[in-house]
């Protein structure tokens, strides 16, 4: 195919520029192989869409918020669950049976 695709490297710095013998028409395939491969035409096809650009970042965030709720509720109902079972210990138990009772008093008084 081309020079320097049939070339393999060792891991080195990431190659920035074509080899230095190479001819006009290579330099030009090698940067149609990076900008595909850095996907800069979705990109410019994203910004010059800004009604698209929004709807993609709208649905990023709700699904960002969507696995924060989702992910603090799993932890928190965890954390409850690890804590009514430490109930049975001296020191920690009471101070859990304790906060346990002011936290239903609240929510009751809430209601």
């Amino acid at each position: 195919m081309f020079k320097f695709f049939k070339k393999k490297q060792k891991k080195q710095e990431t190659v920035l520029e074509p080899p230095a013998d190479t001819t006009p028409l290579d330099k030009i395939e090698w940067l149609n192989y990076y900008f595909e491969k850095m996907r800069i035409g979705d990109y410019i096809n994203l910004v010059q869409r800004p009604k698209r650009m929004i709807w993609v970042n709208f649905i990023s965030g709700v699904a960002r918020g969507l696995g924060f709720t989702v992910g603090v509720t799993i932890l928190g109902a965890l954390a409850i669950y690890i804590l009514s079972k430490m109930i049975d210990m001296p020191l920690v138990g009471n101070f859990i049976s304790e906060l346990m009772d002011y936290v239903e008093t609240t929510q009751k008084i809430r209601a």
